[in-house]
């Protein structure tokens, strides 16, 4: 209660408590001001208190009891406790709604709000974000470098009752991150329809009863029910995203054993697997509005078709927004891995070293294939500006 007493928030002055009865007191009316719009009422002119604003639209708009609230931790005191304090006494004074019982009036059971969500501040290099300091900026400023899907991941790595500290370096690993989780669940969906083709094309798979995974794939398929048993335990806890997208990194690194490894191409059961450790993954991501695309991945939970997109579409659109960063594009990627090429033919190992450490710097890093096979690039987390 002390901390509700007024003037505790520096807001009212002496002036102002010697008007209240009690200290604690919050007003629902305030008394006309010069140049500020007033109403009528039976205490004379003036307006709604800032409190009572919102519980008389959610009152209109929603009803009398809501199920989630949001607002930055600065509203918790005094706003939110005011807010709570009067659409209790207005819906549930006596244990009954609007005064009494009697006249179709109905005794509310449910609390003014089932769920307050107080989410933290937006920092921007551990200083506040704001117009003063200069370190303002726009979504749609941000999104014309980056996908957004990658500030969402970022977000999504902070919890949102704690702040989140927006630095460039921080988005670009939420990039990478992302990029590195969609190209996952490309390749295994990849490798997963090569093995369900085979399977059909098979003379024998329509008699043939399939062994059981064994090995790396057994212990996949364990892995997928883990990973649903862990993020779904993540997001109960008061939404910890956090923690959701952790529990993604043991089944991602599977998939890719089972895609690239001599032991997962060969385990037993590897369609099994790949299928149950995508449809984990993918259902975690839903969950957390991530979109994803299940084309010919059944057993997974239902997309929502507004939140559905393939892996190679956001691959691309990340890639493209890696070249515009690194101000290249992709004829000029192709002529430094052409030149590099010519640099490891004739043995000069510090020029292509060179070559490959400038792309880095950039964000795209190159990768050699097998013999023959040639040069690709991916986009990469710039290590510094």
């Amino acid at each position: 209660l002390s901390d509700n007493m007024a003037g505790a928030s520096d807001r009212e002055t002496r002036s102002d408590v010697s008007k209240k009865r009690n200290p604690a007191d919050f007003a629902l009316w305030k008394a006309a001001k010069p140049n500020e719009p007033t109403w009528k009422s039976p205490w004379g002119e003036g307006r709604p208190g800032w409190h009572i604003e919102c519980s008389a639209m959610i009152e209109k708009t929603l009803g009398p009891t809501i199920d989630i609230h949001g607002g930055g931790m600065d509203l918790t005191f005094p706003h939110h406790e005011n807010e709570l304090a009067q659409s209790t006494a207005a819906n549930c004074a006596c244990g009954v709604n609007r005064g009494g019982v009697g006249g179709g009036k109905k005794r509310l059971v449910e609390p003014f709000v089932k769920y307050w969500i107080h989410n933290g501040f937006v920092k921007v290099d551990s200083e506040k974000m704001s117009k003063s300091l200069g370190n303002f900026f726009t979504i749609r400023e941000v999104t014309e470098k980056y996908h957004p899907l990658a500030l969402r991941w970022m977000l999504l790595g902070t919890h949102y009752r704690a702040p989140i500290n927006y630095t460039r370096r921080a988005l670009e690993e939420a990039s990478d991150r992302l990029f590195y989780c969609y190209q996952t669940l490309s390749d295994a969906k990849t490798a997963l329809s090569v093995l369900d083709a085979e399977s059909k094309d098979s003379a024998d798979s329509a008699t043939e009863t399939p062994k059981p995974p064994t090995g790396i794939a057994a212990e996949a398929v364990a892995l997928a029910s883990t990973t649903r048993e862990q993020t779904t335990a993540a997001l109960a806890d008061d939404l910890n995203t956090p923690a959701c997208l952790a529990a993604l990194s043991s089944p991602l690194k599977t998939l890719n054993d089972l895609v690239s490894t001599k032991k997962g191409k060969k385990a037993i059961g590897r369609n099994v697997a790949l299928r149950d450790l995508i449809n984990a993954v993918e259902d975690a991501l839903l969950r957390v509005g991530m979109p994803v695309k299940k084309g010919g991945v059944e057993g997974g939970e239902e997309e929502d078709e507004e939140n559905d997109a393939s892996a190679d579409t956001i691959l691309h659109a990340l890639r493209a927004l890696a070249l515009t960063r690194a101000g290249l594009t992709s004829a000029d990627v192709d002529s430094y891995v052409a030149r590099r090429e010519e640099a490891r033919l004739a043995k000069d190992f510090e020029t292509s070293d060179a070559i490959r450490d400038e792309l880095k710097s950039k964000g795209v890093a190159l990768m050699d294939g097998a013999a023959g096979a040639g040069t690709a690039w991916r986009p990469c987390a710039v290590e510094s500006e």
